[in-house]
């Protein structure tokens, strides 16, 4: 994951078992000794960084699955024959805009299943939305709540 501490740790408070600082450690020889030089079994990009998409087709292993959830907004330059002959990789993009999938995520946080507390980082008022939408741009928030005014 690239980005700051904070957003690693609160990664890790969701149950991220492995979640590294690309700035501060390299990524290929960190996988490569975690996974024994195999490369990992799915890659899961949700940033849509060019850098991420490119370190997450290298990285992944022959017959792995890659699922592309982070919108691009660069033009990539990929090998293609790298990617269908060399790794048989299957790609998978994702958007998730079905109905039925709004209301598979409600029940798992009806469930318990997902802490969706721990993304809040920030909770304001609805007529401070200007200083909510300054938080976002400058990326330190993960999640910000605007509430109604009392």
């Amino acid at each position: 994951i690239k980005g700051d501490e904070k957003r690693l740790s609160t990664a890790k408070k969701l149950g991220i078992n492995q979640s590294f600082n690309i700035k501060k450690k390299d990524i290929k020889s960190y996988l490569s000794k975690l996974t024994v030089g195999y490369g990992v079994d799915v890659v899961f990009e949700c940033s849509g960084a060019v850098e991420a998409v490119e370190y997450g087709l290298y990285l992944i292993r022959k017959g792995g699955r890659y699922i592309q959830e982070g919108i691009i907004h660069q033009p990539i330059i990929l090998r293609f024959d790298q990617i269908l002959f060399d790794k048989e990789l299957s790609i998978i993009g994702s958007r998730t805009q079905k109905p039925s999938s709004w209301d598979k995520a409600i029940n798992l946080v009806n469930e318990g299943k997902v802490n969706l507390k721990a993304l809040v980082s920030d909770v304001l008022p609805l007529s401070n939305w200007k200083e909510g939408f300054r938080r976002a741009k400058k990326k330190n928030s993960i999640k910000i709540v605007l509430q109604p005014d009392k």
